[in-house]
């Protein structure tokens, strides 16, 4: 019986020695009830991409010059309500193409599984997308995407603090919600798990001549954002 118990002392310690390391490095994946599908994932390596995209044509084509703006996408992946990302990696495998991948160990045995994902594409459909821009824990700004490349109202809802939005230790982005203000501006709140809110005045770009947005629900998502890279995306469903 004691050597049981000293078997099973030995072994809880290791087990919450790895799931402190993990959870310092790992965000939650939210969407009420409903299963998360993450049907998109992307980084971006610089604060102005979005902002150039938008503007530039061929950046949503089937060919992008300009390394800064290229995503990987088009994976589809379903994680259940409080699935645990470990870590996300973004990697460049050779001047054209790049590689995405999720990592978590709840999604295949002890060892875990990475969820890859090469194509070269970025399709909205009629999908919403969000960035957080990040740096640690500081939340810099956030941007909605909505509509489709392909058609008139393709355009972003940027939003910026006027000062940083720190998450505090244990604290989690639990919702994001995104509110017409008035024609082409919007209001960008996050809540957190503290019951903290931030507010951001957004402004629709691109094309803002249609003017014909409404109140969408983007999602619910929650993260530490401790990553090297400044700027994750999911996209969502529609409410």
């Amino acid at each position: 019986m004691a050597t049981l118990l000293f078997y099973l002392s030995v072994a809880s310690c290791f087990c919450f020695g790895w799931a402190e390391i993990f959870s310092r490095h790992s965000f939650s994946v939210f969407n009420l009830n409903k299963t998360f599908t993450i049907e998109s994932i992307g980084v971006r390596f610089g604060l102005e991409c979005v902002a150039r995209c938008a503007q530039d044509p061929e950046c949503f084509g089937s060919e992008w010059n300009d390394p800064i703006c290229r995503l990987a996408n088009r994976g589809v992946h379903p994680i259940l309500t409080g699935t645990v990302i470990d870590s996300a990696v973004y990697l460049r495998k050779n001047y054209t193409e790049y590689l995405a991948a999720l990592h978590s160990e709840q999604f295949g045995g002890s060892g875990g599984e990475y969820f890859t994902d090469e194509n070269q594409y970025l399709q909205f459909g009629n999908l919403n997308a969000i960035w957080i821009s990040v740096d640690k824990t500081a939340i810099r700004g956030v941007t909605a995407t909505y509509g489709s490349h392909k058609g008139p109202k393709h355009g972003l809802i940027s939003g910026t603090n006027s000062t940083d939005y720190t998450l505090q230790p244990g604290e989690l982005v639990q919702s994001v919600t995104v509110r017409e203000y008035s024609c082409c501006v919007f209001a960008i709140q996050l809540h957190t798990s503290v019951g903290r809110q931030s507010d951001m005045m957004g402004v629709a770009e691109g094309d803002t001549k249609t003017c014909d947005l409404s109140p969408r629900c983007l999602g619910f998502i929650a993260g530490r954002f401790e990553y090297a890279f400044d700027g994750l995306y999911f996209y969502t469903v529609p409410c």
